[in-house]
C-alpha cells in the first residue's frame, strides 16, 4: 500500500485544510523540514506534499528574531531563524528552501504554499494539541496542531508554541 505524507505548519486555520490530504501527517512551526530529513527516511514515504503557508506566525516570529526584537536560546535560533537569514520574504523563502531540501533527499516531492485567505478557517484558540501522525483532528477546529510520529520531532516546535503564547492543550 502506498504512503503518503504530509509536512505543513502547525497553525489552527491548516486543519480542515489539511486533514484528509494524507496516510502521515507532521506539522510544526512553519513546516520547517531541516531537523526531519533523515527522519523521514525511516518512516519511507511513497510521496510527500509540502504544504506551508503564508501569515505564518512562525515566520512572524523568525523575522522578529533576526531583528534581535526578542530573544531565544540558540536551539530555537538555529532552529527557527539562521535559515533565513537574508531571506526577505520567510514564507516565499521557507517554501522554496523547504521544497528543494525534500526533492534533493526524496523523489515525488509535490508542494503548495497555501493562501490563508483562500481557505475557510475556524475561530482561533490559543491552545496547542500534540498528535501522533495517524491522528485525526476531531473536535480540534480552531486549535493549533503539532504533530509528528514522535515527541522527539517536535520538541523545539513545543517550545515555540510557548513563546508564541499557546498553552498545551491535555
Amino acid at each position: 500500500m502506498l504512503m503518503d505524507l504530509l509536512i505543513s505548519c502547525m497553525d489552527y486555520r491548516l486543519s480542515k485544510y489539511l486533514e484528509y490530504k494524507a496516510d502521515l501527517i507532521i506539522r510544526n512551526a512553519g513546516g520547517l523540514v531541516n531537523d526531519i530529513i533523515e527522519k523521514i527516511n525511516l518512516l519511507k514515504p511513497d510521496r510527500i506534499l509540502y504544504m506551508p503557508h503564508r501569515d505564518c506566525a512562525a515566520m512572524k516570529l523568525a523575522k522578529r528574531i533576526l531583528n534581535n526584537e526578542i530573544a531565544v536560546n540558540n536551539d530555537i535560533y538555529n532552529y527557527l531563524a539562521a535559515t533565513f537569514k537574508n531571506a526577505e520574504n520567510l514564507e516565499e523563502y521557507n517554501y522554496e528552501y523547504g521544497l528543494s531540501m525534500l526533492k534533493k533527499n526524496f523523489n515525488n516531492v509535490t508542494g503548495e504554499l497555501i493562501d490563508t485567505k483562500s481557505i475557510d478557517w475556524p475561530e482561533r484558540k490559543p491552545y496547542y494539541k500534540i498528535l501522533n501522525s495517524y491522528d485525526k483532528y476531531n473536535n480540534l477546529n480552531g486549535y493549533y496542531i503539532i504533530q509528528a510520529p514522535d515527541i522527539s520531532w517536535i520538541e523545539k516546535d513545543i517550545k515555540i508554541a510557548e513563546i508564541l503564547g499557546l498553552t498545551r492543550l491535555k
